[in-house]
């Protein structure tokens, strides 16, 4: 949320592949990576969130160096929700002793790269 490019870009394998409801979509350079990056810390600020939480459900040890899990994301602005809660899998690697992400599925409906607000559809 605070717009820290070095952080995010060390925490993201290339390429990505993004999966939602309607679309899979492969980030493939750093370029395009940051082109996301600096859209949804745009939206972040102009949906004025102050909380961007990430709830794990479980994760899972696959291998040496190699974590799934699941999670469900909650975008508050000042206690009061910006899109409904979303579900989320994850895949993370474990490369030069740094875990990155290397993809990722959720349950919202956006088709393309960058994501400008996720579209979610209330599951509860």
């Amino acid at each position: 949320m605070d717009g820290d490019w070095d952080s995010y870009r060390d925490a993201v394998a290339l390429p990505f592949h993004l999966q939602t409801e309607r679309a899979n979509l492969t980030i493939a350079d750093e370029a395009a990576l940051r082109d996301g990056f600096e859209d949804f810390h745009e939206m972040l600020r102009t949906q004025q969130v102050t909380d961007y939480i990430r709830l794990v459900r479980i994760a899972t040890f696959i291998e040496d160096g190699l974590i799934a899990g699941n999670y469900v994301t909650h975008m508050l602005s000042n206690a009061v929700r910006v899109v409904p809660p979303f579900a989320s899998q994850i895949t993370l690697r474990r490369g030069d002793g740094v875990w990155r992400a290397v993809s990722i599925s959720n349950a919202t409906a956006n088709t393309r790269w960058p994501i400008d607000l996720p579209r979610v559809t209330d599951w509860r």
